[in-house]
Order: structure tokens, then C-alpha cells, then sequence
């Protein structure tokens, strides 16, 4: 555990969030245009519950099938920046939280 704490590892969670950040800008965009089809009430809701189900099915997917997560070439730059499987999934969680508090105001 005390091999996750270092400066190393703190940089490459940097950069493996702001790389999240940017591929999850168009899926939170995507949930947040399709949760319009729900009435009103359950909007909200929607937008919660997709995101939520994109965060998990990408930590999930994240143990083998790494290239159905990310593209092609996001594949490449997470690989390059690291192959710490905490380090990734913590990346996801982060952005998955940062999707949750930005997804009211995208729609």
C-alpha cells in the first residue's frame, strides 16, 4: 500500500483524471441529452443512475478488456502513463465523481 503513495504514482493519478476528464466530457454529454426523454421528475434521477452505471462498467471492464473502455489511442496514453491497476481505477472513480457534480449543469 505504501508503494501507492508516492510522487510518481500522485502524478500519474494527475494526469490519468484530466485524460478521464476529457474522454468523459461526451458520455456525460450523451446521458445528460438522453436523459431529456425521461419525464421530468426522473430526470435527474436518469442522469445519476447512467453515470453511475458507466462509472462501474468501466472499473469492471478495467480488470481485462481494457481497450473496450477507452479508444484506441486513450489506450496508449494510459498504458504509457501507467500500469497500476489502483491507480487507473481510482482515475475512473474520480472522474465518475466529478461527472455526478457536473451533470445538472451540462443539461
Amino acid at each position: 500500500m505504501a508503494d501507492l503513495l508516492t510522487l510518481e504514482n500522485l502524478f500519474n493519478l494527475l494526469m490519468l483524471c484530466f485524460l478521464q476528464a476529457v474522454l468523459g466530457f461526451d458520455n456525460l454529454l450523451y446521458i445528460s441529452i438522453e436523459s431529456q426523454r425521461a419525464p421530468v421528475a426522473h430526470q435527474k434521477a436518469v442522469r445519476f443512475w447512467g453515470i453511475i452505471i458507466a462509472v462501474a462498467l468501466r472499473v469492471v471492464l478495467l480488470f481485462v478488456m481494457m481497450n473496450l473502455i477507452f479508444s484506441f489511442d486513450s489506450v496508449l496514453s494510459a498504458l504509457a502513463i501507467t500500469k497500476v491497476f489502483p491507480i487507473l481505477a481510482t482515475a475512473i472513480l474520480l472522474s465518475g465523481l466529478a461527472m455526478l457534480v457536473l451533470a445538472d449543469g451540462v443539461t
